[in-house]
């Protein structure tokens, strides 16, 4: 099983603390119900390219770590600031996705869809954990017709509570972007060469 599945598995057998006080019960509910509002408004932020409001849900010393078909890990905010504007994605087979997904075009539309979330609170009341399915949806409008790509993964997100507001300190993605055909990057030119003599 790779690290990330168990890693989702141990946020779902977690067990919230539990509070003794009916006000602290009505806490840990609203606490639950403002870290999935920020899941969902990362989700939004992500479509819409608002890559300011992504990183103002972060703590600045934020990692993310991209597994599954792709191999990377990042820390601090402003790093991550600037691979949103100019993606790499490697994959664990040396590619580079980044290299074919266009940023800012008008044509281009992403969608994330959420299923499935479980989210835990520690008993402190001061760190959670959420853990979900994703699917991305990515639609291109191209003058030789409609192009739709989907792949499928999973976030585990670690939050901790600053003030009032929870922000993401840590996200695991697992993802399959790796087999999506939308996001492989050009042929370089004379491959197609190369492999048909290769053939010969």
């Amino acid at each position: 099983m790779p690290v990330s599945e168990q890693n989702r598995f141990e946020v779902i057998n977690k067990r919230d603390g539990t509070p003794r006080s009916l006000e602290a019960r009505l806490g840990r509910l609203q606490d639950k119900e403002a870290i999935h509002d920020v899941m969902m408004r990362y989700g939004h932020y992500c479509d819409g390219q608002d890559w300011t409001r992504v990183c103002d849900l972060y703590t600045d010393n934020v990692e993310r770590v991209l597994t599954g078909t792709l191999d990377e890990r990042v820390k601090g905010k402003a790093r991550l600031l600037n691979l949103y504007l100019n993606p790499v994605l490697p994959t664990k087979d040396g590619k580079k996705l980044g290299e074919a997904v266009p940023v800012g075009k008008s044509k281009t539309t992403v969608r994330h869809m959420f299923a499935s979330p479980v989210i835990r609170i520690a008993a402190n009341g001061k760190q959670a954990w959420l853990t979900s399915y994703f699917s991305l949806i990515r639609s291109n409008e191209k003058p030789g017709g409609f192009e739709r790509h989907v792949h499928e993964g999973s976030y585990i997100f670690t939050f901790v509570k600053q003030g009032r507001q929870w922000k993401i300190s840590k996200m695991v993605v697992d993802t399959e972007i790796g087999h999506d055909p939308g996001f492989q990057p050009p042929a370089k030119k004379g491959a197609a060469k190369t492999k048909a003599k290769s053939r010969r």
